[in-house]
């Protein structure tokens, strides 16, 4: 009878220590998946504090070198846009131009261009690259960055010797390596009329700035064929496509 209580005790002592064993491993693995939840959520919450727009979590910086291949056809400063796959796109072609394009295809005026797509959330960073026109044969680099997201480049300019031609990349995917070579294109925004009335370049010495030729302009973005020397402007500043050399490397 001795011996059976004895052992009646010892199981209960074994009992009630398992008990309290897996209490505490319950205990502990509570703390644990609580730490674990607390771990994620700070790891979610710098993650989308990381991913904000502006941010420098990520950020890569890109060199753009752009090269003018045309005789005498000088650009204007270059519109620089980076942004997200979702952003509308600056042009299609076979469809009209917007009026801030026509602004900037016209005059060489990209205030409005910039001006639409500083407003865009899809929009990283819009700006102007300046330093005056960019001559023909002239060579021009500029940084850009670049994050997850934000991973496509646009840019324009207008060829200034021109009534409304223009070269643009439009929603170029940014990478290290990345190169292009761009026609001249027609915003369709005024009639090429080739009058110095009309034209802002330096071959009219900036006579035709803000004068516009709307009446028998072609309506849609195209490809540009060219000065036909029909008016004022004689061979030299016609031009063969392509118009613009641009290349893209990782700094």
């Amino acid at each position: 009878m001795f011996k059976i209580t004895v052992i009646t005790l010892l199981a209960t002592l074994v009992l009630a220590q398992g008990n309290i064993r897996g209490a505490a491993n319950d205990h502990r693995s509570d703390r644990e998946l609580h730490d674990g939840r607390d771990r994620e959520l700070m790891r979610s919450s710098s993650q989308k504090k990381g991913s904000k727009k502006g941010g420098k979590k990520g950020t890569r910086t890109y060199k753009v070198t752009v090269t003018n291949l045309s005789l005498d056809q000088p650009m204007s400063p270059f519109f620089a846009a980076v942004h997200s796959y979702n952003t509308p796109p600056l042009y299609t072609q076979g469809q009209p131009a917007s009026d801030a394009l026509a602004l900037l295809a016209e005059d060489g005026n990209n205030s409005d261009v910039l001006s639409m797509y500083g407003q865009m959330d899809s929009v990283l960073s819009s700006e102007s690259v300046t330093g005056g026109l960019l001559m023909g044969g002239a060579t021009m680099s500029f940084m850009v960055e670049a994050r997850r997201g934000y991973e496509y480049l646009s840019l324009a300019s207008m060829a200034v010797n021109t009534n409304d031609c223009f070269i643009a990349v439009n929603g170029q995917y940014i990478s290290d390596g990345a190169s292009m070579v761009l026609p001249g294109l027609d915003s369709g925004t005024e009639e090429n009329n080739e009058l110095c009335t009309h034209i802002p370049g330096p071959a009219c010495e900036g006579a035709g700035a803000g004068v516009r030729a709307t009446e028998n302009a072609e309506g849609f973005v195209h490809v540009h064929r060219g000065n036909q020397k029909i008016a004022d402007l004689g061979p030299r500043y016609d031009w063969r496509n392509p118009m613009l050399s641009v290349s893209i490397e990782r700094v």
